[in-house]
């Protein structure tokens, strides 16, 4: 978390090419904050990769509490009722999760745009 500031350390981290972060020509900006999302779980968790199976393994993503806003409509329903005690479910998949919720909290402070870009716009 010290060592990123901001999305040009995320690609000096990775390696990637700034340009293979371009929005692309019909690409949404919620495709967009997609790619870049997870490049920076990628990042942040330093080589790890969650194992969606494994139960025993932790998982953590950002959590936002979205504002209503005319001017920025979400792209989907934020109502959930679930009332089976074995049930469980994931709004998120493993590719965008960080191992430590430590990660997922400064990753969601300091993407807030991107993040939002994908949730929301």
């Amino acid at each position: 978390t010290d060592r990123v500031k901001g999305w040009d350390d995320i690609l000096t981290i990775s390696g990637a090419n700034a340009k293979d972060y371009d929005l692309r020509p019909g690409e949404s900006m919620d495709e967009l904050a997609q790619r870049k999302i997870k490049l920076i779980a990628k990042v942040y968790n330093e080589g790890t990769v969650l194992d969606a199976g494994n139960t025993s393994q932790y998982k953590y993503y950002p959590w936002f509490e979205i504002v209503k806003d005319t001017a920025k409509p979400s792209g989907f329903g934020l109502s959930f009722f679930g009332c089976v005690l074995w049930f469980s479910c994931s709004g998120v998949g493993v590719r965008l999760c960080f191992k430590t919720s430590d990660l997922a909290m400064d990753a969601g402070k300091k993407f807030l745009k991107i993040y939002e870009d994908l949730l929301i716009r």
